[in-house]
């Protein structure tokens, strides 16, 4: 159970509803069995069963991917409707994989050209619609609950 893992595809197709889990959950979920081909539910949708698909080294620590047990495809997946078109919805780390050769300031300059044909647009009337940026504040309360030099939680009134 090492190695890198990238999903899986048969026969050339990709795997709907297929997850990658972590050796530590695999061991956790499965004690001594191979969870390949298995399936696990998520958020209690026994109607989609998420087969896995492959097992993935632990994250190391200097990894900005920690903590993370669980890697899922998102074709034909929605956590929350209209969400695959939705240009904010930015709640998912992207990445590429540049063939060689690859002009990268020339792909920056179109995915720029993107942002500012569709994502600004929208940004723009959202911002517009919410009013101003910058509100009074008459009070504010501090809380710090702990650090290395405080035994008790502390409220500073500013």
């Amino acid at each position: 159970m090492g190695g890198t893992c990238v999903f899986p595809r048969a026969n050339g197709a990709s795997i709907t509803l297929s997850i990658v889990i972590s050796a530590r959950k695999a061991a956790q979920y499965f004690p001594g069995e191979n969870p390949i081909g298995k399936s696990l539910i998520i958020n209690d949708e026994l109607e989609k069963p998420y087969v896995i698909s492959g097992v993935m080294r632990d994250m190391p620590i200097q990894s900005h991917l920690v903590p993370i047990d669980f890697l899922v495809t998102l074709t034909e997946v929605e956590f929350w409707q209209g969400e695959q078109q939705y240009w904010r919805a930015n709640n998912y780390h992207t990445y590429v994989r540049l063939q060689e050769g690859t002009d990268v300031a020339d792909l920056e300059q179109k995915l720029l050209g993107l942002v500012d044909k569709y994502y600004l647009p929208i940004l723009l009337s959202v911002l517009i619609s919410s009013g101003p940026f910058l509100r009074r504040l008459e009070r504010l309360l501090l809380l710090l609950l702990w650090g290395p030099s405080v035994s008790k939680p502390l409220k500073r009134l500013v």
